[in-house]
């Protein structure tokens, strides 16, 4: 994992034998815990994959472990990059003050302990997160916590970070919908296919985000022009539209002209009448 290679080129910087000790130990914790942790996961990862499973509930749950690794990483670097300014804070301490610089250093232990648990931790848990569910599945248990605590060779540790994943929304919105099993919106989605290794990479595809609104009207008016339905609904919004006339405008001069000739046209006769 990145956080794991980040760890070591940080713990390198560390020239002091006992931090070089500090790290064979890490070392030693990390492989005994992926040895003791990883063989019964990867099991039920070949169980769950052999089983039948819709491939949007597959798509979401890889979206869902890949989140969940990624905050793991990013939690763990910042605890490194917060035992490094530790340990040169101690360093660049003065030697007179023998209370400050001990005080220092236990701090300094107990930030490197649970450094080493959470590395520990992560190290465990960077596998697939869709043997959770597989648990869940095959199983069929309401809790999916009570799986890992029933499981005697996970360490405190990993059955903690497991609980945080377990607890967040959005793994407990995959897990809930596996139970259930499929319902309508799935059913357009095909039948169900059996899920490989090829398959499973085929469908950890980027999800491309939505166009916004200004960007979908410019769209329609483009495709449709003043058909598209938002400018229809403005148009209607602000009330019936006046009939203008076809006629084109003349100039004023001329539409006096215009006038004047009519009233000529019907002007009463002032002449005499003459009777023979």
């Amino acid at each position: 994992m990145r956080a794991i290679v980040w760890f070591d080129a940080y713990v390198v910087t560390w020239r002091s034998p006992a931090r070089q000790k500090l790290r064979s130990r890490c070392e030693t914790r990390v492989q005994t815990m992926s040895e003791g942790t990883i063989g019964p996961w990867r099991d039920l990862l070949k169980q769950f994959q052999a089983a039948p499973v819709k491939k949007k509930r597959l798509r979401l749950l890889r979206q869902t472990a890949k989140k969940a690794k990624t905050f793991l990483a990013q939690k763990t670097v910042r605890l490194l990059r917060s035992a490094q300014d530790r340990l040169g804070a101690a360093c660049k301490a003065e030697p007179e003050n023998a209370a400050a610089v001990a005080k220092s250093n236990a701090k300094q232990a107990k930030l490197a302990a649970r450094l080493e648990r959470t590395l520990a931790a992560v190290k465990a848990v960077d596998l697939d997160l869709l043997s959770v569910a597989a648990m869940v599945k095959l199983e069929g248990q309401s809790d999916p916590h009570a799986l890992l605590e029933r499981d005697s060779d996970q360490s405190d540790a990993v059955v903690g970070v497991m609980k945080d994943i377990l607890k967040s929304s959005a793994m407990t919105r995959v897990i809930d919908e596996m139970r259930r099993g499929p319902n309508r919106k799935d059913a357009d989605d095909g039948s169900s296919y059996s899920s490989s290794s090829t398959e499973i990479e085929e469908c950890d595809r980027v999800r491309m985000n939505r166009p916004g609104q200004r960007a979908r009207r410019a769209l329609a008016e483009r495709k449709y022009g003043a058909k598209a339905k938002h400018l229809v609904a403005q148009r209607n919004a602000a009330g019936p539209v006046r009939a203008q006339s076809k006629e084109p405008k003349v100039h004023p001069s001329w539409a006096a002209a215009q006038k004047q000739k009519a009233l000529q046209a019907t002007a009463a006769f002032t002449g005499t009448k003459t009777k023979f």
